[in-house]
């Protein structure tokens, strides 16, 4: 009798873990519009993930083609995910704000995923990339879970490390 309850217990956590991390993914922004990151830094292609292959990280979603790739991801996913969380490090850098970047004009510098949103900074970054590529090295990388961050103080951080 109560292994058979003991037994009911596990099977009614396991539906509502499942439902809580179906829920994580439906509200997660979707990263890099849907393209694998793996075979963006890897690669060099974009190319388009499956909602079958997917993982939440640092609050987005982000999709692979085939499990190989997932698990790649997983292993160092800081290693995939676009720079400054695919905000644009040339406007942190020369206005002192995040501004969103675009796939449209995406770039892979040094093994890093770098977005912008638009050609005209995506042109500044390639090149001078050395003045715009350590702008993120101010708050320990790829600014993953720095929401809410006072923007001033990061552009100041972003100068100060810059300048040094």
């Amino acid at each position: 009798m109560n292994r058979k309850r003991i037994v009911s217990v596990l099977a009614g956590l396991m539906l509502v873990v499942t439902a809580a991390s179906a829920q994580q993914v439906n509200k997660a922004a979707l990263g890099l519009d849907g393209y694998c990151p793996v075979c963006v830094v890897k690669m060099k292609k974009w190319v388009k993930g499956s909602a079958e292959h997917q993982v939440v990280y640092d609050g987005k979603t982000y999709r692979f083609p085939g499990a190989d790739q997932k698990q790649m991801f997983l292993e160092d996913p800081a290693k995939y995910v676009p720079a400054l969380g695919g905000d644009c490090s040339v406007c942190l850098a020369k206005m002192g704000k995040r501004v969103p970047g675009s796939v449209k004009f995406g770039a892979v510098h040094k093994g890093r995923v770098w977005m912008f949103p638009g050609d005209d900074q995506r042109k500044m970054f390639l090149a001078n990339a050395k003045q715009f590529e350590n702008v993120d090295l101010a708050h320990g990388g790829c600014l993953c879970g720095l929401f809410g961050r006072d923007a001033e103080a990061s552009a100041w951080e972003a100068r100060v490390h810059r300048d040094s």
